[in-house]
């Protein structure tokens, strides 16, 4: 039997291409493609659309961006400040995201495909009505992420914070370790309308 590969792994990762690099930022819209960026804070706002891939973005500020059915693909996001981030309908495909801060995000009825959330506080965040295939969420805080009518495909919740975690009976098809079980069962019981007796 051939060992398989872990979620991570399996994500493929940015073809940057400095030749074949695009930075085209607007008051409408954003499309970035093979590029490396570090530093940059984009202005809050609605933006028609926000299509993203083959790049990795350090020290992005992305807090209260709106932008309804975006891209990102093959991207990686590492310490971004995306506080409060709203990608609602949005199309992710080997996408990572990693020490970052995106508490109060919306990602509702979002598809998810091949990412890795890695030690990012995504608490308070709304995933509700998406689609998760092959993700990893690995080490983040998740308080009062709302998970409601998800639809799960091999997902791990790894070593994260799930206090308070709002969906739980939508987690069919999720792995998670038995701390994290013993940490839920209160609010699963609850969610499935399953009385405990002292």
């Amino acid at each position: 039997m051939k060992p398989t590969k872990s979620i991570p792994d399996l994500i493929k990762s940015p073809q940057i291409d400095k030749d074949f690099a695009k930075d085209e930022r607007s008051s409408e819209s954003i499309e970035l493609s093979k590029t490396f960026k570090n530093k940059v804070e984009v202005e809050a706002g609605s933006y028609r659309y926000i299509d993203i891939s083959d790049c990795e973005l350090c020290n992005w500020i992305l807090n209260t961006v709106i932008c309804f059915r975006s891209s990102i693909v093959r991207t990686v996001i590492d310490n971004g400040q995306l506080t409060g981030l709203q990608l609602p309908e949005g199309n992710f495909l080997d996408f990572t995201l990693k020490d970052s801060k995106a508490n109060l995000s919306n990602f509702r009825n979002s598809k998810f495909k091949l990412c890795h959330f890695l030690e990012t506080d995504l608490s308070e965040a709304d995933f509700s009505g998406s689609k998760f295939t092959k993700v990893r969420f690995e080490g983040c805080m998740l308080d009062k992420a709302d998970f409601s009518n998800c639809v799960f495909d091999d997902v791990e919740f790894i070593d994260c914070s799930l206090a308070s975690i709002n969906g739980l009976a939508s987690f069919k098809g999720v792995s998670i370790s038995e701390q994290n079980l013993i940490e839920i069962s209160p609010i699963l019981a609850a969610e499935l309308g399953i009385k405990i007796q002292d």
